[in-house]
């Protein structure tokens, strides 16, 4: 019986069983070598899925550092954007932030700003507003200040609008400018339209007042006859919302042109 001989496609090429020793040992080899460059193919497929993950954490990271002023890099070992997997706690609403952070992401929106001339902004500030000249020119049904006139963002909640009446309210600067009687009556009708809510949140009120004392009583300072001349006004104005304090009549001066004046900062 003749012994079957297994052939492999080197004995056709009539190498010498040496030579065909090595051809086997590089094709092995070059087997190896194609496997490893699978694996490295495969491990930068994962990687360049990643790479989108990780720019996003790199944003975050910036952002975090930007935002907390941190020099230090030991400090962003304590950083959640540097853990990784997905974070097994319950998601935080906004309205469960502490109230310090609903604040500063208040103010940071720029919804709790209102609009004016440009006028009014150079001489008294960005923040001002003047009752009487806005009640003047608008329909009085929808008096400054009032529900239709107020920013958007104070409408999404009573949580929200809780948080931000205060600071609207609060930042504005009230500017009344009283040349004649018939200016208190517009901004105590104001002040009546709006109700006693909103008064109470006006820190900032700038009263000027034409008195028209062109001689003052033998004996007595100006800064007594200031108070007196104001008293009945800045009472109604207490009795409609607004705070007053008697002692909040701050500077009295007299123009050249012999009027006289008063300056009020509201509490």
């Amino acid at each position: 019986m003749k012994r079957k001989v297994h052939r492999t496609p080197f004995d056709y090429l009539g190498y010498s069983a040496e030579v065909q020793f090595v051809l086997r040992t590089v094709v092995v080899r070059e087997n190896k070598i194609d496997e490893q460059i699978r694996h490295a193919c495969e491990s930068i497929d994962c990687a360049l899925i990643k790479l989108p993950l990780i720019r996003v954490k790199i944003r975050e990271l910036e952002s975090e550092i930007s935002r907390n002023s941190i020099e230090s890099y030991q400090q962003l070992t304590f950083s959640r954007v540097l853990r990784p997997g997905p974070s097994t706690g319950t998601p935080t609403g906004f309205l469960d932030l502490p109230a310090e952070l609903r604040n500063y992401v208040y103010e940071l929106s720029g919804c709790l700003t209102y609009s004016k001339c440009g006028s009014c902004t150079q001489r008294f500030g960005p923040l001002a507003a003047f009752p009487t000249q806005v009640h003047n020119q608008a329909d009085p049904e929808y008096p400054f200040l009032s529900n239709f006139d107020e920013p958007a963002l104070l409408r999404v909640s009573k949580q929200v609008r809780s948080d931000t009446a205060p600071m609207f309210f609060g930042n504005l600067l009230v500017c009344v400018l009283v040349k004649h009687k018939k200016v208190w009556e517009v901004v105590l009708r104001w002040l009546r339209q709006i109700g006693k809510e909103k008064a109470a949140m006006l820190r900032h009120v700038y009263i000027e007042i034409n008195a028209g004392l062109d001689k003052i009583p033998e004996g007595q300072s100006l800064a007594r006859v200031a108070r007196k001349h104001l008293k009945a006004p800045l009472q109604k104005l207490a009795e409609a919302g607004l705070k007053v304090d008697m002692k909040g009549v701050l500077q009295f001066r007299r123009s050249h042109s012999r009027r006289s004046g008063w300056s009020r900062a509201g509490e």
